[in-house]
């Protein structure tokens, strides 16, 4: 389904052009065509009716379905992606209000919940005909989402001098971002899809630092050591799904003690 590429072209193609205000109203188009060729589009002179909820069958029948609701999700980001900028470019240089920010975390929140019906949707596998990597890419997808929408929440504060608290606040934005960096590194390493280094490198990467900076963890951990510790492991899926693509994507990085060298240690390993 090529749902990262699917998703990053769409952004890619409208912010070339425009802003985030651009790229709402391009899926607002988009979504209509979609309705309009699936048949859940309301005429002009009906009264609106709620539609009937995608079905697994539907979504093995006609990709477009996991379009329409990849679309749902992205309009929603855009939008609260909209607000954020107009704050960015006002020069009074005054905080985002209360209202606002709840705004900007409610459309996030509406994003996540349109992509974790295509997850639990895509899980159903033997319906839908998704591969493991159409799962993973879904699934990093709404654990992206849902990093953005945690780490809203928290970043209308100041670094708080309460290591402790501040580790409580932002553990829900690293556990998203985490699961989308562990995904997002096993896809790539299966792939060598450039998309998903891009991912990693300007989105995915740069917030789990600002995050951990935020929890007061020390600068010296690697990403890919704090993506390793948040990385949900209740889930058996997900674990064996992304040890498949890369057996050490979970496991712990081996660190030297002091007199030790890497030789050493790979040799009493062995």
């Amino acid at each position: 389904m090529d749902i990262t590429t699917f998703v990053i072209k769409h952004r890619d193609d409208a912010l070339l052009v425009g802003d985030y205000n651009t790229y709402r109203t391009q899926l607002s188009r988009q979504l209509l065509a979609i309705r309009k060729r699936l048949s859940r589009s309301t005429p002009k002179t009906a009264k609106y009716t709620t539609k009937d909820a995608i079905t697994a069958e539907q979504l093995g029948q006609n990709h477009e379905f996991a379009h329409l609701i990849l679309l749902t999700a992205e309009r929603a980001w855009a939008h609260a992606m909209r607000m954020k900028s107009t704050h960015a470019e006002d020069s009074t240089g005054q905080a985002i209000s209360r209202s606002i920010r709840n705004h900007i975390v409610s459309r996030l929140n509406k994003a996540a919940k349109s992509a974790e019906e295509l997850v639990t949707l895509l899980r159903d596998q033997t319906v839908t005909k998704a591969s493991d990597i159409d799962v993973l890419e879904a699934r990093a997808y709404l654990a992206s989402i849902t990093g953005a929408e945690e780490f809203e929440k928290q970043a209308e504060g100041q670094r708080s001098a309460d290591a402790k608290a501040s580790k409580h606040r932002w553990q829900k934005c690293l556990r998203g971002y985490s699961e989308a960096r562990v995904i997002y590194a096993a896809l790539l390493k299966e792939t060598k899809k450039d998309v998903f280094r891009e991912i990693l490198a300007n989105t995915v990467d740069p917030t789990i630092r600002y995050a951990a900076y935020q929890a007061h963890l020390p600068r010296t951990i690697a990403i890919a050591t704090i993506s390793k510790k948040n990385f949900p492991r209740e889930d058996p899926w997900l674990v064996a799904a992304v040890e498949r693509l890369d057996p050490d994507a979970l496991r712990d990085e081996i660190t030297p003690t002091p007199g030790k060298s890497w030789a050493s240690l790979l040799s009493n390993s062995g």
